[in-house]
């Protein structure tokens, strides 16, 4: 599809000018509205991406991601039983969607609910073990636990599936520095400093690098 490259590209106005068009032919094309409301969402026009989430659920009520990307919003605006019923209703479309695990286990997880949480990042590395989200969240749930061992083992494996996952190489910087492992704290946080610039997320790196200067590198 022509527009989810133009929006790969971030080239916006583009893609929104295909799904519109795309919408205008077919007034009952689910993916198209599912794509021009990730869109919106990128551009945080989240009322926008919103309805749009909405209308590709009407058309389609078994449109796994549809659910997963509208729980994801959901949950980024603190609308978290909304969150939570969308990420269930996608696992129960779809017992095999592994992010969608994954995202509930987050909720689970800030909801203090370890169990339900733990579960459900198991499910999700079982379906798909190379999700390296899926072992970052569940790492920082062992660190919670002071399971501190499975933690780093679980930093570990998402650095070694995705070697560009800047958060795996902060959070387990961390968790190296909690550990007092000053040297392999600083050798993973200045790689997460250079990945979170490469990838010109400037608040991460703003964070990461006063960490790295109290550890004085």
């Amino acid at each position: 599809n022509r527009g989810v490259l133009y929006r790969l590209q971030e080239k916006y106005d583009l893609a929104l000018s295909d799904f519109s068009k795309a919408i205008e032919i077919n007034g009952n094309y689910a993916m198209a509205y599912y794509n021009r409301g990730s869109l919106y969402d990128d551009q945080k026009k989240y009322d926008l991406a919103l309805a749009d989430y909405n209308k590709a659920i009407d058309i389609n009520p078994n449109y796994a991601e549809a659910y997963l990307v509208r729980g994801a919003l959901y949950y980024d605006l603190g609308k978290y039983e909304l969150a939570l019923a969308d990420f269930s209703k996608a696992i129960e479309i779809n017992g095999n969607y592994a992010m969608a695990y994954n995202n509930r286990g987050v909720l689970y997880q800030d909801q203090k609910k370890y169990q339900l949480a733990l579960a459900d990042f198991n499910k999700a590395i079982e379906i798909n073990p190379n999700l390296a989200e899926a072992y970052v969240n569940r790492g920082l749930l062992y660190k919670n636990l002071q399971k501190y061992d499975l933690a780093l083992s679980d930093f570990s494996k998402a650095i070694e599936i995705n070697r560009n996952f800047a958060e795996a190489y902060a959070n387990r910087g961390l968790l190296y520095a909690k550990l007092k492992q000053t040297e392999k704290a600083k050798i993973d946080l200045q790689q997460a400093a250079i990945l979170f610039l490469q990838q010109n997320n400037m608040a991460a790196y703003e964070k990461v690098m006063q960490i790295l200067q109290k550890l004085g590198g």
